[in-house]
């Protein structure tokens, strides 16, 4: 169940009740969160400044999504919160990001990110494969824990100019409010056919996370999911997600509910940006 809106109004902060400022405070400082150099690349996510002003009303918003799990021996809307936007970025910003994101991937195969920036385990366990990108700061401390065998040094990269003026495009839209703005951005990489496993905010993360996909998505929500041994979760929320399309979760969505991806026949490529999280999702 959700309540489908298209409005300019498209700002951060959501219902009353749904953005918990009694959120734990991260342990995560913004160290680390200072702007990249400017590389070859167009910075630039937009081509035309004008048109990005009037994005906002362009951009389609779902909210009232619905999911009723027994917590605590009360039924509570878990995913209360959640936030779709969609048509946030045209197809040639996609296709640069996706193209920027693909030659991120090819620097970490070739060594070229620094310390922690490129992570890549269980590349032989289907549903348990992590291969990914981090800047700004380490999200993952169990992440670091296994890399830190392979000799790294524990340094990761600063945010990438492109990904900043995606960021501040995001708060300039008013989708992510500004004081909550994120200083560290996670790119996760699945080929044909992977899934991940059940995750959930780790309590040192503050809200909101942020999960923008550059593919064709499934994913699955709930505190209780269950599937089949190829990675197909059922849970109270199935969402079907175009390219493009924009999560943002707080609240309930991101402190009661875990969320999956599920498999898909294309490549894909998820980003996430946060401390406050950034997340995006390649396929």
């Amino acid at each position: 169940m959700y309540e489908k809106v298209t409005e300019s109004d498209a700002n951060g902060e959501g219902e009353a009740g749904e953005e918990h400022d009694s959120s734990p405070d991260s342990d995560i400082t913004d160290s680390g969160s200072q702007e990249a150099p400017p590389t070859a690349l167009d910075i630039n996510i937009c081509a035309n400044h004008r048109e990005c002003e009037a994005r906002p009303d362009q951009i389609k918003l779902t909210k009232g999504f619905s999911a009723k799990e027994l917590v605590k021996g009360h039924m509570v809307n878990v995913v209360k919160g959640l936030k779709l936007y969609e048509d946030v970025f045209t197809d040639a910003e996609l296709f640069k990001l996706n193209d920027f994101v693909n030659e991120l991937r090819e620097a970490g195969h070739h060594g070229e990110l620094s310390g922690e920036t490129f992570i890549l385990f269980n590349k032989q366990m289907k549903g348990n494969k992590r291969e990914l990108i981090q800047f700004g700061i380490p999200i993952f401390g169990q992440i670091k824990e296994e890399a830190g065998s392979n000799n790294q040094t524990g340094t990761i990269e600063p945010i990438p100019a492109l990904l900043q003026d995606v960021i501040d495009h995001l708060l300039q839209w008013q989708i992510i409010p500004v004081y909550k703005k994120p200083n560290a951005c996670i790119i996760n990489f699945f080929d044909e056919g992977e899934y991940t496993q059940p995750f959930m905010k780790p309590p040192h993360l503050d809200q909101p996370i942020s999960t923008l996909l550059l593919s064709e998505s499934t994913m699955a929500f709930g505190r209780t999911l269950v599937s089949d041994n190829e990675g197909n979760y059922k849970g109270p929320l199935i969402l079907s997600l175009k390219q493009g399309s924009l999560l943002v979760m707080r609240g309930n969505s991101a402190d009661m509910a875990r969320h999956v991806m599920c498999p898909c026949p294309n490549k894909r490529a998820p980003r996430l940006f946060g401390n406050q999280e950034f997340q995006a999702h390649m396929q």
